[in-house]
Order: C-alpha cells, then structure tokens, then sequence
C-alpha cells in the first residue's frame, strides 16, 4: 500500500514539471504622439505678419513645411486683397493682371522669417510655426512704386507755370504713367496697405490727372499763321488739316485766344527736273507758340514730291507726304 502511495506520488511529479504553461503574447504598448495645441489650434491670424505651420522628421524640415505653408496662405490672403482692389480700378486693369500677379507670388521668396513658436518629441516628429512680418514683405516693392511715382509728380510740378499744350501733354503722359503704375502699387497694398499720403497720392492721382487732361483739352486750340508765300502756304493747308482730322479747334490769326497755340510755316523749297520728272524737295519748320510770345517748340520736317507732269503737281505731292508725317502723333508728339 506504501508502496502504491509512493509511485503514484512520483508520477504525479514527474508529470506536472513536463507541462508547459502557454500564455497570450503581450501586445507593446501604443506611443502617443502629444502634438503642440498650438499646432493643431487654426493658424494665427494677424494684419501685421503671415504665418505657417509645419511637421517632419527634423526641425530643418519641419520649418521648410512651414515655410511653404506660410506661403500658400500668403497667396490666397494677398490674392485675395489684390482682387476686393481690383473691383475698384477694374477699368484701367487688363485682362490678365491676376495671372500676372499669380506668377509673381510663385517667384517670391522669403528671407527674413522668425520661427515664432517649435517642439521636438523624443525620436521625432517636430512641430514649427514661423512668421514673416508684413511691412518687410512689401517694403520692396512698396518702395519701386514710390520710385515711379515721384518722377511723374515732379515732372508735372515742373510745368506749372507752362503754356497749356505743354501742360495737356505732360497731364496726358502722367495719367497713362499712373495707370501703369496701378498694377504694382496695389500688389504691395495687398501685402501691406500704404499710408494715407502715398494712397491719395497714387489713387487720387490717376482721377486728378484724367480730368487735367480733359479741362485742359477742351481750352486747348491753334491756329496756323498766314505764310509768306503761296507755295509755303499749301503746307499751311496741310497742317490746319491735320489739326481737324484730330477733332481739335482751329481758330482764324485774328481769332486767336491768350493760350491758343499758333503755328507758323517756314521752309525752303527746292525743284529740279530730270528726264522729264520733276522732284521737288521741302524743309520745313514749324514754330508753336502762343500769341505774341516766344517760341515754345521748334518741329523740323522734310518731304518730297515728284510727278512726270509739272512741278506744280509734285509740290502737291510734297504737301501730301507733309500730311502723312504730322498724322503720327501731332501735335502731342515731341
């Protein structure tokens, strides 16, 4: 009996040290990454900087995303003002200014960016906000429009004191100037809004010189001054001709206002005949100014005419080709 306890003692052993006890693997506890609140809080929003926002592996490559998304946003926010300013001055705006824009915001690069706020977890990601200040931005290209703007400023001061188709002409080129300029003044005021000063300047500008030059060219008249001769006189004709076609007022010598413009007709005249063509050759001059005073302007042409008929017939022809010159841009031309 002792003897059966025993070895049943003993199997029992035996057999429970060769059991294996199998247990569940134990799953590795899941990382949690703690992101910044300011990171995924909406991006600041300020008038005076842009911001951006960005994450990688390191902090060089988290500022670069953050730059580039500083940059998407500055686009759509400057692209945005660009086209509430263009509602304003539409009409002296082509067609294609958004796009030109558009491309210069893709050739914008920013240097002078502050990483306001960053954070790297141990083993990564790390997390960066930068900022770029808005005058800085602008300070660039706000100070390109100053440089076009004052010249025409100056240049209008300059005549003030002139006769009126040197003022109708300086008034007309500043208007066509201070369009030009529109485009790139309010690219910078997208970026940074200018000062009042430079605003009434730049935007009041183009309204002040657009209604100079329409003051101005309803007072502005000529008359052509009787020539010395019949044959000086046909250039006479020619000029008064041009002057109509232009639509601008023709007054007779005697007619004549305190600023209307006088043209008076010099030249020389030379004629030869060569195997039955006659040639003939014109210098001449034309003196504006207003009545009774010195000369403004002094415009020097020369023109020909032949004809196998008469030398009468090739005067004429020289008094056509006179024509075709002064129809480029007379009398406003310089």
């Amino acid at each position: 009996m002792n003897r059966f306890f025993l070895f049943a003692l003993l199997l029992f052993l035996f057999s429970g040290c060769s059991r294996k006890v199998v247990q569940d693997p134990v799953e590795p506890a899941e990382v949690k990454v703690a992101v910044p609140a300011w990171y995924t809080g909406p991006t600041q929003e300020s008038g005076k900087s842009f911001f951006g926002k960005g994450s990688a592996d390191t902090m060089e490559e988290a500022t670069k995303a953050a730059l580039a998304d500083m940059k998407k946003g500055m686009t759509e926010k400057i692209l945005r003002a660009f086209k509430e300013k263009k509602r304003k001055f539409g009409r002296h705006l082509g067609k294609n200014e958004i796009e030109s824009i558009t491309k210069r915001l893709k050739r914008l690069k920013i240097s002078d960016y502050e990483v306001t706020r960053s954070r790297c977890l141990p083993g990564g990601p790390c997390f960066v906000e930068v900022s770029v200040d808005r005058g800085i931005v602008a300070r660039p290209y706000k100070k390109r429009v100053i440089r076009r703007l004052v010249p025409i400023e100056e240049s209008w001061h300059a005549v003030s004191g002139s006769d009126i188709l040197t003022r109708y002409r300086t008034a007309k080129k500043a208007k066509k100037k201070m369009i030009a300029l529109l485009p790139e003044y309010l690219f910078a005021s997208s970026i940074e809004p200018f000062g009042k000063s430079v605003r009434s300047r730049v935007e009041g500008g183009i309204s002040y010189f657009a209604r100079t030059e329409r003051s101005l060219k309803k007072r502005l008249s000529f008359c052509v001054e009787p020539a010395e001769t019949p044959a000086l006189e046909l250039f006479s004709e020619a000029v008064e001709r041009v002057l109509r076609r232009e639509n601008y007022p023709v007054l007779a010598w005697d007619e004549a206002k305190k600023d209307t413009i006088c043209i008076q007709v010099e030249g020389k005249l030379y004629h030869d005949s060569r195997a039955d063509t006659h040639l003939l050759r014109a210098s001449i001059d034309l003196k504006l100014r207003e009545p009774y005073k010195k000369v403004i302007e002094k415009r020097h042409y020369v023109v020909k005419g032949a004809s196998s008929q008469s030398g009468i017939q090739a005067l004429f022809r020289a008094k056509k080709a006179l024509e075709r010159s002064l129809a480029t841009g007379f009398p406003l031309s310089e």
